[in-house]
């Protein structure tokens, strides 16, 4: 088989707010520790309704 090999976009590509699926492309990390670092204290995700979203500018920081 042939393990095909993806890469995030370019940071400057990016939209203004990150989506949990970026945040995996981006760190190289697993759905569920994209979670925990969302649901963690002085993380800085905004939730709307029941999506998870973090401003570009805050995740940089």
């Amino acid at each position: 088989m042939n393990a095909t090999k993806t890469t995030a976009a370019p940071v400057e590509n990016a939209p203004v707010l990150y989506t949990p699926e970026n945040i995996m492309a981006i760190m190289h990390i697993s759905r569920s520790s994209v979670y925990k670092l969302f649901s963690s204290e002085g993380f800085p995700s905004i939730k709307m309704g029941g999506i998870l979203r973090i401003e570009k500018t805050a995740f940089e920081k």
